[in-house]
């Protein structure tokens, strides 16, 4: 029995090895640089959405030092927060390396 070779113009090779997967590169993220990120954000959004919050009649007008000190206190805590997850993370990924 003759076996004849098909090939086509089209495909010139088929390789039927399995491709090679990248193994999965994580990026280092600054536990610092994370906390003060999301700190900025929540104390941002915090007196943003105080500084609205007094231009209606309705709701309450806080003094400005009372909406910063507060904005900035939780700032801190969420930034704390981060800061500590982001740290965590990085230690398991960095131990399952």
């Amino acid at each position: 029995m003759k076996v004849t070779s098909i090939q086509s113009p089209k495909y010139n090779s088929v390789n039927f090895c399995a491709q090679k997967q990248n193994s999965p590169t994580f990026e280092r993220r600054s536990p610092i640089h994370q906390g003060v990120n999301t700190a900025g954000a929540w104390f941002g959004f915090g007196v943003v959405f105080d500084f609205i919050l007094r231009k209606c009649p309705v709701f309450f007008k806080s003094p400005l030092k009372n909406s910063l000190f507060i904005n900035g206190v939780i700032g801190a805590i969420a930034g704390t927060c981060s800061l500590i997850k982001t740290d965590i993370d990085n230690k398991k990924i960095h131990n399952n390396l």
